[in-house]
């Protein structure tokens, strides 16, 4: 099972993130090199607004396309026209959002945000047009995973991150576009990707919309749809506050520490939807047997999230190698910290599971929005006083304070955490991690040495458990 777990954690996470991957690890380098902090800023609040419009402009139809898909398909002619249904609503409800914001975009970005710099003409614009794109090009990237088209997935996925790095780079280096470069040229990637879908599809788009294909897709929504704007208000709405409070080059500074260390939801994500299969399959066997199961798979997923906790961490406390803008390795200070809250909302993400698969998405749902509005209280009260320690602050005792609640109110659910093999990486990371902090505040040694010092601390720690359960193994053998 561990093989079969790894090889889909490893495809999955290569399909899936190749394109978040590509920019942390090629875009992100520059536009620290071509862009001050606050523009920075910019760009971020650009991109959490590009997400809000896919969800809104399409009424996040386009994301409620994995579960509706295998109702059609067994029949490629219905699943074809469902498809095509779903494209023309697509198609007519954004171009009303994109009217709408063409009168009101300028009054909205005024009342949101402080700096005059956030403009909508360009920026906003060109992000709502980019937030358009991607709810055509979303559910056609579902439809070619799930029928297994491979080759033309890989494909479409690779040519829209080429030409979106290629224009950007093209666009900020030689035309000098500065930060209007960088938003057309990832529009331009996505725009790629809208063109092959309406290609693909033209035969199914219609002008008449069958209203009898939306009724049970609209009734997911009116719970789906709140869940997904929890989402991407706990992701983004911190940013805004740091702008309407602080400044833009917080922001950049905040949103470069939320990108490096993204990095490790991105790996918990993946190795979550990997286990996933095999974790429900191990929820329906007899006790003893599933135990044991799930036991393995937490153990798993938690040696994992501490690795990438520890692999974030020794990259960042070595950012100098990458940048040299002082502005920018002040994100060095609050990484520690910062990262640590990762494995509490990691912790969480499993724990999650357990409502899904008892179908209780009311308690995922509530502990959400309580986990939203800890973190928008603390903000408010923590940023005026200690500024980005205070946003830092907020998003930790959140995941922390939630982190508590689930194990005084569903104590049964973390069993399998309670073994040697969870419960020693767990208290580990957090005692380095703690420790790290400490001693980046209070010694003279340098951060790449703290950094390497705690990501070996991590490696031995692993390795002495991995060690210790192959005695016990060794020992249970010998007693039976």
């Amino acid at each position: 099972m561990q093989k079969q777990i790894f090889s889909a954690t490893v495809v999955y996470s290569i399909l899936t993130f190749l394109q978040p991957f590509t920019s942390l690890v090629i875009l992100q380098p520059f536009y620290l090199h071509h862009f001050t902090s606050d523009v920075y800023g910019i760009l971020s609040l650009m991109g959490n607004y590009t997400s809000l419009v896919s969800l809104l402009s399409a009424l996040s139809l386009h994301s409620v396309f994995f579960t509706f898909y295998y109702d059609y398909h067994q029949n490629e002619k219905d699943l074809r026209y469902f498809f095509g249904q779903l494209l023309s609503f697509t198609l007519y409800s954004t171009c009303a959002f994109m009217l709408l914001m063409c009168f009101a975009g300028e009054w909205i970005f005024d009342w949101v945000y402080k700096d005059d710099q956030v403009k909508f003409y360009p920026y906003g614009f060109v992000a709502t047009m980019t937030g358009i794109a991607y709810t055509f090009f979303t559910p056609f990237i579902i439809f070619l995973r799930n029928k297994k088209m491979l080759v033309f997935y890989a494909l479409l996925v690779l040519a829209t991150v080429i030409v979106s790095i290629a224009g950007q780079v093209v666009l900020v280096s030689v035309f000098n576009w500065g930060l209007e470069g960088a938003l057309i040229g990832k529009l331009l990637g996505v725009l790629i990707g809208v063109v092959v879908v309406l290609w693909y599809n033209k035969a199914y788009i219609s002008y008449r919309i069958d209203w009898s294909f939306f009724t049970k897709p609209f009734q997911y929504l009116k719970y789906s749809f709140p869940d997904l704007l929890l989402n991407w208000a706990y992701a983004s709405t911190d940013r805004l506050i740091i702008e309407r409070l602080m400044s833009l080059s917080f922001v950049g500074v905040f949103s470069l520490l939320n990108i490096l260390t993204g990095a490790i939801e991105m790996a918990y994500f993946a190795v979550r939807s990997a286990i996933l299969p095999f974790l429900y399959e191990a929820f329906e066997k007899d006790k003893a047997v599933q135990e044991q199961e799930v036991q393995q798979l937490y153990t798993y997923y938690i040696w994992l999230l501490v690795l990438a906790i520890s692999g974030i961490i020794l990259i960042v406390c070595n950012l100098h190698f990458i940048i040299t803008k002082p502005s920018y390795l002040a994100i060095r200070t609050y990484v520690f910290i910062y990262a640590l809250g990762y494995l509490f909302s990691g912790i969480n993400m499993l724990t999650f599971l357990r409502f899904y698969y008892i179908k209780d998405s009311k308690t995922a749902f509530l502990y959400s929005i309580l986990l939203l509005a800890i973190m928008l209280a603390l903000n408010f009260l923590l940023i005026p006083i200690y500024k980005l320690w205070g946003a830092v602050s907020a998003s930790f005792l959140s995941k922390l304070v939630v982190l508590l609640l689930l194990m005084v109110n569903h104590r049964t659910l973390f069993k399998p955490f309670y073994t040697i093999y969870c419960l020693l990486p767990m208290l580990g990371i957090f005692i380095i991690c703690l420790a790290g902090h400490y001693i980046t505040q209070h010694s003279l040694l340098s951060y790449p040495l703290i950094g390497m010092g705690q990501f070996v601390m991590v490696l031995g720690m692993l390795t002495l458990v991995a060690f210790t359960s192959k005695l016990l193994k060794k020992s249970a053998l010998i007693n039976s």
